[in-house]
């Protein structure tokens, strides 16, 4: 091979490795919720402004802004040995209840976002006298919920009492349904009747208002 050959030969194995996917292992970075890779620095055409990214995160920048939770998940899945799936039943069966659960915390971090900003959306349409809005692709919307339970405190055995009492006793088998109570209840509330007084007392039932989305 000619020198420039062997010229020719390094300069495209050193442009293929800049087009490379960042290699795993990623690591956190030193700061800003990072997440980070260690590769073989370049030994030609580095970008200046890349020797500062290596000293403020420790390593070659990926992704940053991340909150700890998410860059946890992020790295438990690129980091997973792509050749090494659990074959032994036991061990397949860890490895997804460890991804079980890390997506379960993943999704009460998503709901209770999602509670905070859905109580924000009702008042602020509200005040502006907004029912719904289409972006990315889904049209979200207030849907007015009926819910309906015993009331806190209240024993079973005492709302299954007043049912019977109040000629219900159909719902009662052996104790109440829950589903059918609700409909009952809503059937009168949106009906304007009346719930017997020593029945009313043992429930808690409203219509409140829900941030719901469809897909467009």
């Amino acid at each position: 091979m000619t020198d420039g050959q062997t010229d020719a030969a390094a300069t495209v194995t050193e442009d293929q490795q800049a087009a490379e996917p960042s290699p795993r292992p990623w690591r956190k970075g030193n700061c800003c919720g990072s997440l980070i890779c260690d590769i073989p620095r370049r030994l030609s055409n580095e970008p200046p402004s890349d020797m500062a990214t290596l000293d403020t995160y420790g390593g070659r920048l990926v992704c940053e802004s991340l909150r700890e939770v998410d860059a946890d998940l992020i790295l438990a899945c690129v980091n997973e040995p792509e050749d090494q799936t659990p074959t032994d039943p036991l061990a397949k069966f860890v490895a997804l209840e460890t991804e079980r659960l890390a997506l379960e915390d993943r999704l009460k971090v998503i709901k209770r976002e999602a509670a905070v900003l859905s109580d924000w959306l009702i008042e602020d349409w509200a005040d502006r006298g907004q029912s719904n809005a289409r972006v990315n692709g889904r049209t979200v919307f207030i849907a007015q919920e009926f819910f309906c339970s015993k009331a806190a405190g209240v024993a079973t055995d005492a709302v299954c009492d007043s049912l019977e009492r109040n000629g219900l006793g159909s719902l009662v088998n052996p104790a109440y349904a829950p589903a059918s109570l609700k409909a009952w209840v809503r059937e009168r509330d949106d009906a304007g009747e009346t719930i017997p007084e020593d029945l009313k007392t043992l429930l808690n039932y409203d219509t409140v208002p829900r941030m719901r989305s469809r897909k467009s």
